[in-house]
């Protein structure tokens, strides 16, 4: 049923004019836009904008539920919603090119990291700014914020990341810096059988001292009176305070200083301790929780040349993450053991440096073998599985710290189809993100800036 949309009267089909008022009918027909139409225009917006666009839609219909439709009967209604949607176009396919842009529609000529205007997602290299230039960490700094991502796979080159959008390389940052902490187990196991390093997880392998105290073990401080020979009250105690005592010896208080494993006899079966240590440690780092890296600010200090006038490189400092705890953990920890613990360990330490000190007592040879094979049992009562779960708790601990680079000779290469531009950040590191477009390029600010 229709109605003559001037006066409201009840119409026929096929009237042309309202018998009540006299309006022309024939003239709606070149300007009526049912539903239908407006759906299937909905729609076609809608596939051309995505995902974005879906939800502005919806955001949009809804207000539009609150708004007055009684323009809808005149005669330009068509054209105010293909208006709508053209704007809605342009404001979804731009609105991101202004937000990367810092705040301007067209990209800036210049670009430089310590502005952090817009959003970047930055690429630290190692080996060069080839395509085959190794990404070590992908960066991302937006609205004057800077979160940085490790990576663990030691095959993701330049090349192979060239044709990603942001949003890939953002996803493939957060990927990877979670299994640079899952891989950290397998990088102990890797040094535990010999092995080199695996991937990029260096915090381990390229940690002199780290390898070295789970190579040596803990170191046991502890200070005694009487003599070597004669060990009485042995007490533990911090290496800060053995480094104070054991140049001040006196009133008969003495201090001494022990790997446990050094305590028994050379043909003992040390592996079997190690082997102990080794699963102790691997059963702590199951419990630890992924530290995430989190959105922070950093801080630059300008280098610029004799003038004063231009700046030649810049020193940014930030928040990096280390999954290992720094060296020294296992003698720390000597001091959490319990009463128990420390009682048992004193008496292996008396006995074994009473045995095999200078001054040794004259014993026969088989009694000398009983005490070596006693101290051996005591050895294996002492240093067991909770005492290893002890010395090895946080020697893995995911903690911040102090880092920085240094940028310097900004720089652009060409990677396929793919421009980038950047700094230098060592003798053969750079930092590298995607032009815009051909003319743009990577400088330090003014000094004024």
């Amino acid at each position: 049923m229709k109605f003559c949309p001037n006066c409201g009267n009840k119409l026929q089909p096929g009237d042309k004019f309202c018998e009540k008022c006299g309006y022309n009918l024939t003239q709606d027909s070149q300007n009526d836009l049912d539903k239908g139409d407006i759906k299937k225009t909905t729609n076609k917006a809608k596939e051309q904008l995505g995902k974005q666009a879906k939800k502005n839609t919806t955001k949009i219909q809804d207000k539009l539920k609150n708004i007055d439709t009684s323009w809808f009967k005149q005669g330009n209604h068509k054209w105010y919603t293909v208006g709508a949607i053209l704007v809605l176009v342009f404001l979804i396919f731009f609105v991101g090119r202004i937000r990367n842009n810092g705040g301007s529609l067209v990209p800036p000529r210049n670009i430089t990291f310590s502005k952090m205007n817009g959003t970047r997602v930055w690429l630290s290299t190692e080996g060069g700014k080839g395509k085959d230039a190794i990404v070590d960490y992908i960066d991302v700094t937006k609205n004057g914020k800077f979160i940085q991502y490790q990576i663990f796979d030691d095959n993701i080159t330049l090349g192979k990341v060239s044709k990603m959008s942001n949003s890939q390389l953002i996803k493939l940052g957060k990927e990877q810096d979670k299994k640079y902490f899952d891989e950290s187990i397998n990088e102990v196991k890797a040094y535990r059988d010999g092995k080199g390093q695996i991937g990029l997880q260096d915090d381990l392998m390229q940690n002199h001292d780290l390898k070295r105290e789970l190579k040596l073990g803990e170191e046991v401080f502890y200070s005694y009176n009487g003599s070597v020979s004669h060990m009485k009250d042995i007490k533990f105690i911090s290496e800060s305070e053995y480094n104070r005592l054991k140049d001040k010896e006196n009133k008969g208080i003495y201090v001494g200083l022990n790997y446990p494993t050094n305590l028994l006899p050379d043909d003992s079966n040390i592996a079997k301790f190690d082997k102990r240590q080794y699963n102790a440690l691997i059963k702590n780092m199951q419990k630890v929780k992924y530290l995430a890296p989190e959105w922070q600010k950093i801080r630059v200090k300008n280098s610029t040349d004799d003038s004063g006038n231009k700046i030649t490189s810049q020193k940014i400092s930030y928040d990096s993450i280390d999954e290992f705890n720094d060296s020294g953990t296992f003698n720390k920890n000597v001091m959490s053991l319990s009463t128990s613990q420390k009682e048992k360990l004193a008496n292996l330490i008396a006995l074994s440096t009473e045995e095999f000190s200078v001054g040794k007592f004259k014993e026969s040879e088989s009694v000398s073998n009983m005490k070596q094979q006693h101290i051996v049992r005591l050895a294996n009562n002492v240093l067991d599985d909770s005492y290893y779960e002890v010395i090895t708790k946080d020697f893995f601990k995911p903690n911040r710290f102090k880092d920085d680079m240094t940028l310097s000779d900004p720089t652009s290469q060409t990677i396929y189809n793919s421009r980038y531009i950047g700094y230098q950040i060592g003798d053969d590191n750079y930092l590298l993100t995607k032009a815009q477009n051909n003319k743009q390029n990577a400088v330090f600010p003014k000094p004024s800036d």
